[in-house]
């Protein structure tokens, strides 16, 4: 039953069902599947009870259905279709840690896993190998399709992964759910599996097919979807196998604040933060420094460029959220650009397949004069496209930081306005950990201690 019509249904009703209700709502519309409650309250209706968890029917129905086909992968052996002294010799000798090592085997007596870990400890490079091992050791010509929640984490995997044979694919998660309800690939591997929310997760269990290996790769810690659900950190100790070292040695101090805020040590990471109260919007315009000029750029260049920089916001909305951000940031721009042209960073807002560009795409705009600037006029380039009439898109300067999951920036600008506490320190961690070299934070001392202090979890009954 749709939330919105048991609102109403319910404003129709009085006693202890009418309040339990709401409150399911509430929590659901902040991502959680169930209350967790030891007294005891009647139900009826949309509302299911198990134990002492409380579900609307919805979220019951997705952890009911996401439940039983885990049993499902539970129950397959895989083995018999690899040769396992030809597995153990090729892993033997490849060039991994001993934990990689370790992740890859239970990977292989497993039909189903997840591989865990922060940035830098070598998730995609242990999958590589894994694909490697898996291929050679395989009985026939082995399939694999890889996929992720956006494109550009999509194409990051396939690049890891090297795939080129011609029995693998790689795709966003949506479109390879999209192509067929059951999935016949010897090995689905998943990417940025903690932005997979309830929804997807149970349409990719569901359509795993009987001989099929699934793995997922992802960071518990990290933000979970912004529908509802954290699946991934609620399966990750059953299932999964953590990478723990860190394989980067050239920024110890983005590790160490990273490592700092997981542990909610509030007091190491805000020493190692050492954020700026406040933001000034003039300093911000010229570290991104929005390309201009009286000739037309070249996009490749300019891609290269934006790209080196991330600037990242906990907050969409509010008077110091990204959207504002972005009207301010296009407007001062706007006021310099003339009759030059400009170009600006871009992010896709609506999936398009027959272009083959998915919602969070990221790509430049490219035009001549400030009005066809401020109406998002022009040439849009992405990797290997580029479109005079765009689909639809906004102004990338200023990113959230849930858009910003699956990306890496050379430097990162990471805004924490007064509200961002809400999020708690999995929005800090993940801003934190999409810095490749440089980490420049604003915000309070008293925001930034209530985010590292806060660590809900999301509710569900898988954990």
């Amino acid at each position: 039953m749709d939330e919105l019509f048991l609102e109403k249904y319910l404003a129709k009703r009085t006693g202890c069902d009418q309040v339990l209700a709401t409150e399911l709502i509430r929590l659901s519309r902040l991502g959680h599947l169930c209350l967790h409650s030891s007294e005891e309250k009647p139900t009826q209706g949309s509302i299911v009870r198990k134990d002492n968890r409380y579900y609307l029917q919805k979220n019951w129905d997705y952890e009911s259905r996401i439940l039983a086909q885990l049993e499902r992968l539970m129950q397959r052996d895989l083995l018999a279709l690899h040769k396992q002294e030809l597995f153990e010799k090729e892993l033997s000798s490849a060039p991994l840690q001993p934990e990689q090592a370790a992740a890859i085997r239970r990977a292989f007596f497993h039909s189903f896993s997840l591989i865990c870990g922060g940035p830098g400890t070598g998730k995609t490079y242990t999958a590589a190998h894994l694909v490697r091992l898996l291929t050679a050791s395989f009985q026939g010509p082995y399939y694999v399709a890889l996929a992720a929640p956006t494109g550009k984490a999509a194409s990051h995997l396939e690049k890891t992964i090297n795939a080129s044979s011609r029995y693998v694919t790689a795709s966003t998660l949506h479109r390879l759910l999209k192509s067929s309800s059951r999935i016949d690939a010897d090995l689905v591997l998943v990417d940025e599996g903690s932005m997979i929310d309830v929804s997807l997760w149970t349409r990719l269990l569901e359509s795993i097919g009987d001989t099929t290996r699934l793995v997922i790769l992802g960071d518990p810690e990290q933000l979970p979807p912004v529908e509802a659900g954290h699946l991934f950190a609620d399966l990750s100790p059953r299932f999964g196998f953590t990478l723990s070292r860190c394989m980067r040695t050239d920024v110890p101090e983005l590790h160490a604040t990273a490592d700092a805020i997981r542990r909610g040590d509030a007091d190491v990471a805000l020493q190692l933060l050492s954020p700026q109260p406040t933001l000034d919007i003039d300093h911000l315009f010229q570290q991104i420094a929005p390309w201009t000029g009286p000739e037309k750029p070249e996009p490749s260049a300019i891609l290269q460029h934006y790209r080196r920089l991330g600037v990242l916001n906990a907050l969409r909305q509010g008077p110091f959220g990204s959207d504002a951000l972005q009207t301010q940031l296009l407007q001062r721009l706007a006021s310099r650009v003339q009759e030059h042209w400009w170009a600006i960073p871009i992010l896709v807002t609506k999936n398009e397949p027959r272009l083959d560009l998915y919602n969070g795409t990221y790509g430049i705009l490219v035009g001549k004069t400030a009005r066809a600037l401020l109406n998002l006029q022009g040439t849009a380039y992405f990797e290997n496209s580029a479109y005079s009439a765009p689909p639809p898109i906004e102004p990338a300067f200023c990113l959230s930081i849930h858009k910003s999951q699956g990306s890496e920036f050379e430097r990162v600008i990471a805004i924490f306005p007064e509200g961002s506490e809400r999020l708690g320190r999995a929005a800090l961690y993940t801003a934190v950990t999409r810095a490749k070299k440089q980490l420049q934070c604003v915000g309070a001392e008293s925001t930034l201690r209530a985010m590292v202090a806060n660590h809900e979890r999301r509710a569900s009954g898988l954990s």
